[in-house]
């Protein structure tokens, strides 16, 4: 091959590996009548440039999956990070970023000065939430190239954004509810994400919050459904969705998905467990027999209120009594009604006893605390009488 065909061939591996696909083929196809042998090149450089026109072509159409699909190929044909980064690009347009997080930054210290790396790690760190970051690198990428449409668009794009959440944060710590789901909604509104993106849950997740301190109960669960949905890890979404739960009167629901959640993704985690606890304790109160009902009192009542009702209650129920109308249904029915009027008496005169039923505990996680509370006073009184 004439030394001459090998200068061309490397001219057009340089702009291959730049990037510049569609040069290296009208620069070798200039030259392909006179140099055949670079016919072979020429195909390629075509195949690398049409790829890519394809793959943009389907990004513009937000046919993302096919596009990374596309540029993936393309990835294995030639040494340039063109068709890599232009793959994270359709990556992040489908909300995900981890990837691309560490991609980019080995392309970046691979290549101190690829400012389409910067971009794309900017990309992924805002669709991270972590705007600090995703502003300088859209910085430096700016550094490297102040006409860089991409990375400034994204940079006043990053501003408004953070600005809206910083607000809604503010606002929210300073139990102005209202304004924060304002300040919230313009983040949402002016994101420009994936629906399946974690900035996208995130914002969605800390807006339930908000909502949550109004009482507008069903909005915060609309909310925690999206943030769910788009990340199914998102703990504040669960957690606040929990509380909602309880909050309706729903602690049965709220319970099980603490459950499952400590049983999976968040074991042992204190703030499942903690809510968790809260909806069993809920539960096992809206099922506990009101005894202050039973015994047709107020739960104010004396003592000595409490056993005069009891008295009168005791003789209207006793089994006694009507065993002689000689009716099993009846009788057994009245049985329980006597039963549990024993336990209201029990229960509404001993002090302490009362005292964690109106804290809201049941028959059963009373008896295990005052249990508890016994071997306390035990362990204390032997300590106290040791012998030197």
């Amino acid at each position: 091959m004439p030394t001459y065909a090998r200068g061309h061939q490397r001219l057009a591996q340089a702009l291959c590996e730049m990037g510049e696909f569609g040069a290296a083929a009208r620069h070798l196809q200039s030259r392909l009548e006179d140099i055949p042998e670079l016919a072979t090149d020429h195909q390629k450089a075509l195949q690398l440039s049409q790829g890519m026109a394809d793959g943009k072509a389907a990004m513009k159409d937000k046919n993302y999956g096919e596009a990374r699909q596309i540029f993936r190929a393309l990835s294995t044909l030639t040494k340039s990070e063109a068709p890599v980064l232009m793959a994270l690009r359709a990556e992040l347009e489908m909300g995900r970023c981890d990837y691309a997080l560490s991609r980019s930054l080995t392309i970046i210290r691979a290549k101190k000065k690829c400012v389409d790396a910067y971009v794309v790690r900017a990309w992924a760190m805002y669709l991270r939430r972590d705007f600090d970051q995703a502003l300088k690198h859209c910085r430096e990428a700016l550094r490297l190239d102040p006409d860089f449409a991409e990375a400034r668009n994204l940079y006043k794009k990053v501003k408004i954004v953070n600005s809206a959440f910083e607000s809604a944060r503010k606002s929210y710590s300073q139990r102005n509810f209202e304004q924060a789901v304002i300040f919230f909604t313009e983040a949402i509104e002016k994101a420009h994400v994936s629906t399946k993106s974690p900035l996208w849950a995130s914002l969605h997740a800390q807006r339930a919050q908000a909502y949550r301190r109004l009482h507008k109960l069903e909005d915060c669960l609309k909310d925690c459904k999206v943030a769910i949905q788009t990340q199914d890890d998102n703990k504040t979404a669960w957690t606040t969705r929990a509380s909602v739960l309880i909050e309706m009167g729903k602690p049965e629901e709220a319970e099980k998905e603490m459950a499952r959640l400590l049983e999976g993704t968040f074991q042992n985690d204190t703030m499942v467990r903690h809510i968790k606890e809260k909806a069993e304790f809920e539960r096992r109160k809206r099922k506990r027999p009101n005894y202050y009902e039973i015994l047709g009192v107020s739960s104010i009542a004396s003592e000595m209120e409490i056993k005069s009702a009891y008295k009168k209650r005791a003789l209207e129920l006793h089994p006694d009594r009507i065993a002689k109308e000689n009716d099993q249904k009846k009788s057994k029915e009245y049985e329980e009604k006597f039963k549990a009027t024993g336990e209201a008496l029990e229960i509404l005169t001993d002090t302490m006893k009362r005292k964690l039923y109106d804290e809201g505990y049941d028959k059963e996680a009373i008896e295990e605390r005052v249990r508890a509370a016994n071997r306390a006073a035990h362990e204390h009184q032997h300590n106290g009488h040791r012998h030197y």
